[in-house]
């Protein structure tokens, strides 16, 4: 799930399209440094960090697994330039699919929560609510397999 970040910081960092591809991917840092070869790292590790931001090297096989995590060419991970589709980053476009659609799932879960703590409350509050609320779906249901039916003739 991709981070909030403005893209206008990218442009401060020796590769801004490999921290573009990291603060769209959502991937946390364990996940580069086990595609670096570096092993399993704590989210705040310092050495991650470094190479990360620019401020420590890279090495060619650390490199080659962070582009085949991310799916692209080494040019393009490793450009000092940020690689742009009109205003955003390439980065947000390459991944503006996948984010989307995880958006939209997590939109849906915590909707389901919020319907589950509402029921939770009414159903204390109120003794006759479940039956209620059962009759009010089932005459929902009917109604909408009606219309199923109204436009299927």
């Amino acid at each position: 799930m991709r981070r909030k970040y403005d893209f206008n910081d990218l442009k401060k960092f020796k590769y801004p399209n490999l921290v573009a591809e990291f603060m769209e991917t959502g991937y946390s840092v364990c996940t580069l440094s086990d595609h670096m070869g570096l092993g399993r790292r704590e989210e705040n590790d310092p050495l991650m960090k470094a190479k990360l931001f620019g401020e420590e090297d890279i090495l060619t096989t650390e490199a080659l697994g962070l582009a085949g995590l991310f799916g692209c060419g080494l040019d393009y991970l490793f450009d000092n330039e940020l690689c742009v589709a009109g205003p955003c980053p390439l980065a947000y476009v390459r991944h503006l699919e996948s984010n989307m659609r995880q958006e939209k799932e997590l939109k849906k879960i915590h909707m389901k929560e919020l319907i589950c703590d509402t029921l939770d409350r009414l159903e204390e509050s109120d003794e006759g609510f479940i039956e209620r609320l059962h009759a009010i779906l089932s005459r929902r249901e009917e109604r909408k397999h009606g219309k199923r039916r109204e436009a299927h003739k």
